[in-house]
């Protein structure tokens, strides 16, 4: 093999494995007036992972409190119960439902008054390969829900990891 031959191959590896650290990434949205009156409406949620985070960027057509923040609902899909296994709000607690305990805390920025971001750490995950996602905007007021993305009752998006 020629040094040339070998120097020509070697970007070839190095974007191989440039590709496999990029994070798995998904976004989605929900329609305008659907939400419960007062309550925040979902927008759009983006997705992204990186080695040591989850990152969900949630938007409302709407302003709202951070108290009264969209929520992030993770389920693992391949476990059993179904059903939220974490929920993170916007005091970005991270609620264990399937152990009734919290899983730690996430980090929860606001870009803007109809923005919250959720950094959660992926630990929690115990090397799970692939989650179960969805945003819900979440009151006792509300059955079952104010607003959720995507929509349906128990519905959540399959997230390779």
């Amino acid at each position: 093999m020629t040094m040339r031959r070998a120097l020509l191959g070697l970007p070839v590896v190095v974007l191989a494995g440039a590709s496999l650290a990029f994070a798995a990434s998904k976004t989605i949205t929900d329609k305008k007036g659907d939400a419960v009156k007062g309550h925040a409406d979902l927008r759009s949620a983006a997705f992204s992972d990186t080695a040591h985070t989850l990152v969900f960027k949630i938007t409302t057509f709407n302003t709202f409190k951070t108290k009264n923040a969209p929520c992030v609902s993770i389920s693992k899909p391949m476990k059993h119960p179904p059903g939220d296994t974490f929920v993170v709000c916007g005091s970005g607690r991270i609620d264990n439902f399937a152990k009734g305990t919290t899983a730690g805390s996430a980090k929860v920025s606001r870009p803007d008054q109809s923005t919250i971001v959720y950094r959660i750490p992926r630990r929690i995950l115990s090397g799970d390969k692939a989650i179960g996602w969805a945003i819900q905007v979440r009151d006792a007021a509300c059955k079952p829900l104010c607003d959720q993305a995507p929509e349906g009752p128990g519905t959540h998006i399959i997230q390779r990891l």
